[in-house]
């Protein structure tokens, strides 16, 4: 199971993973604005067509979460994620309190609907081939 956690989306409103994208598949993705190595998967995720045809048909949600606190670079970088994504930062501490081992960025997590883990950290291509089995 995917320890639970808050954010801020960037429409102003807070959640929780737990209650993100009810009865859908959910791609959990930690990431930097500031990393280079993020913003490339940022795109090559973006550009993915399985992403998309799974993302349009409603079957999978992107939940893109920031957890490196700095409020100022977030809020300036928020809007250039995709608009169907659903784009939040950090509330909770993830980092401070361990609750996600993040060791570099990014990192992705496949979950289930019940928000279980299907897959770790796999790279675009693996998520691809794994989605489309």
């Amino acid at each position: 199971m995917a320890t639970d956690f808050r954010y801020l989306t960037r429409e102003g409103r807070h959640g929780r993973l737990h209650d993100t994208a009810p009865g859908k598949r959910l791609l959990l993705l930690f990431y930097d604005p500031a990393c280079v190595h993020c913003t490339e998967t940022l795109r090559e995720l973006h550009d993915s067509p399985v992403l998309k045809k799974l993302t349009a048909g409603q079957n999978l949600s992107i939940l893109a979460v920031y957890t490196e606190g700095d409020r100022d670079l977030w809020e300036r970088t928020k809007a250039s994620l995709p608009s169907e994504w659903i784009v939040t930062m950090d509330t909770e501490g993830i980092v401070e309190r361990n609750l996600y081992s993040l060791p570099a960025m990014p990192i992705l997590y496949l979950l289930e609907k019940d928000k279980t883990v299907l897959l770790k950290d796999p790279s675009v291509t693996d998520l691809e081939a794994w989605l489309l089995e």
